[in-house]
């Protein structure tokens, strides 16, 4: 059924960009109005403190870290996991036999979801996890890769 999840001893790449995204853009955010601070207590001019230097600097900042922030989002967030998505598949679906869904990519995006309920050689129904978390599963079958 595609990939097989493989158990690790430790967190993955994957794992700790998720964990420290929000921390490292906020750190990113907090840098930037500490030097914008200090910039006007260090006994710079008071010209250093104007808002017209100041302004520009922000609205060339704060873009580029809105770009990471929706990078981060869409690229290496992980967006749910494996029990949430077989919730929503018993949801749709009703009870019967095991529905097992295993993730396709890094992000967890893309799942496939497996169970003979769907034939004698279940094929997959493939479900998909927006940036919002919201998970939507297709109601035809397709190969399993």
């Amino acid at each position: 059924m595609g990939k097989e999840s493989r158990r690790r001893d430790g967190p993955s790449f994957g794992d700790l960009v998720d964990a420290l995204g929000p921390a490292i853009i906020a750190a990113a955010f907090v840098i930037l109005l500490i030097l914008m601070a200090w910039g006007c207590h260090s006994g710079l001019a008071e010209s250093a403190c104007d808002v017209k230097r100041l302004l520009p600097l922000s609205i060339m900042v704060v873009p580029v870290l809105a770009f990471v922030a929706a990078i981060w989002a869409v690229d290496f967030h992980n967006r749910t996991s494996a029990a949430e998505v077989t919730k929503v598949a018993y949801a749709k679906f009703g009870p019967g036999p095991r529905i097992i869904c295993v993730a396709q990519d890094g992000n967890r995006a893309t799942w496939y979801c497996r169970s003979p309920r769907w034939g004698d050689d279940p094929d997959c129904r493939p479900a998909n996890v927006s940036v919002t978390g919201s998970i939507s599963i297709a109601n035809q079958t397709v190969a399993c890769e």
